[in-house]
């Protein structure tokens, strides 16, 4: 099993749903996130390698650590292994769903309830993964017409 936790949302009915799934296939699931490497900034000599890389990588594990922290106790069967990979998100989502049996994301609902909101990541995904992909929507959140 392979979840993809983006950065806006931690997307929590797509968390419930892979550990919910991961217990039911007795699988391990293997949480990723994304980080991009800043690059220099003007007027500052930054190394590529240097100490920039660790805030943006720290970023992501603690995005997968908030992601994951209310959901994992409700499934204490299920193995979870976080991977963060530097790059583009779809880059590693689509390299692991090599070795998966079901890439799971998640994608936001349009004010409408008609369709959904599908960024570039889950798109490529949808793509190019070696396997079927699990979209799972985002809550809800419609305005009410009053009159």
């Amino acid at each position: 099993m392979l979840l993809g936790v983006g950065s806006r949302d931690s997307g929590t009915a797509a968390v419930h749903f892979a550990l919910r799934e991961a217990s039911v296939r007795n699988a391990t699931l293997r949480a990723v996130s994304a980080w991009r490497h800043p690059g220099p900034r003007l007027g500052k000599h930054q190394s590529l390698s240097g100490g920039a890389r660790e805030p943006a990588e720290q970023a992501a594990t603690s995005l997968l650590a908030r992601a994951l922290e209310e959901q994992t106790p409700l499934f204490p069967d299920v193995s979870v292994e976080r991977v963060t990979a530097e790059g583009p998100a779809a880059k590693p989502l689509i390299s692991l769903s090599f070795e998966a049996d079901l890439p799971i994301l998640g994608a936001r609902r349009q004010g409408t309830l008609v369709g959904l909101e599908l960024g570039t990541t889950a798109h490529r995904a949808l793509h190019h993964s070696a396997c079927p992909v699990v979209v799972v929507p985002h809550a809800v959140h419609t305005a009410r017409a009053t009159g």
